[in-house]
């Protein structure tokens, strides 16, 4: 878990990075019981522009439910000839290994691959620090409006993609949405962004690793009245981010 200053140079160095932009279509939401059925990487540097975007259909060991078969147009028919994940992710592991992973709810990408390469016996990771989640600096920056979902983005900035729920599509829009958000970047000074990103709230996990200690080390901590908490409807309790970096 990085710290809002480490957050913040990593944005004001998106311009100027490489980023490699990914989006996964799957057959369900949890990476333990779902597959990827199509992957597309999108590597650019927004000074410089795109410099490779490869997508590959994958045939998963599961049939593709119909829902999903509706949702992304992705049919058995089009993945019966694809080639299966133990060819797919070792080729795209030098893809995937380099550059900022970038993703609109980076969460979600990230963990379905991490999880492909761990069903592999393949360690794969990316530091912290060259991690982008879009949904999150969209947040901070387009905070005015109604949606951040992928496909209500592209409507609204008129994007120049095709047809969203495909992951050749999607990465493009994702990218962008980062030329978008650099720009926005650029107009707008450090305090503002600084304060949003304190207000985020945090797990216990989050605030654990933020703290760099133990659970039960970290509980104690964090159990101070200055750290502000709230409770969710589920019971999990979330720490305000800058409460929390007030005593790290």
């Amino acid at each position: 878990m990085l710290h809002s200053q480490d957050i913040l140079a990593l944005y004001r160095h998106l311009g100027t990075s490489d980023l490699t932009v990914v989006d996964v279509e799957t057959t369900g939401s949890k990476p333990d019981h779902n597959w990827v059925i199509e992957i597309s990487v999108l590597q650019g540097c927004p000074r410089a522009g795109i410099t490779k975007h490869r997508t590959q259909l994958i045939k998963p060991p599961i049939p593709i439910p119909q829902d999903i078969q509706r949702f992304t147009g992705i049919t058995p028919e089009m993945v019966i000839d694809a080639p299966d994940p133990t060819q797919v992710w070792p080729e795209f592991f030098p893809l995937l290994d380099t550059g900022i992973f970038t993703a609109h709810n980076l969460e979600f990408d990230y963990g379905f691959i991490q999880s492909e390469y761990k069903k592999l016996n393949i360690p794969f990771s990316r530091p912290l620090d060259a991690q982008f989640c879009t949904v999150k600096l969209s947040r901070i920056l387009l905070a005015h409006l109604k949606s951040r979902r992928l496909p209500d983005l592209v409507r609204h900035f008129d994007f120049p993609v095709d047809t969203s729920h495909r992951a050749e599509a999607d990465t493009l829009a994702c990218w962008y949405l980062t030329l978008e958000l650099v720009n926005r970047l650029e107009q707008t000074p450090d305090g503002p962004i600084l304060e949003k990103l304190g207000q985020e709230w945090l797990t216990l996990e989050d605030a654990t690793q933020l703290l760099g200690t133990d659970v039960t080390t970290a509980l104690r901590e964090l159990m101070h009245p200055r750290i502000v908490n709230k409770c969710t409807r589920r019971g999990e309790i979330l720490f305000q981010r800058h409460s929390v970096e007030r005593i790290c």
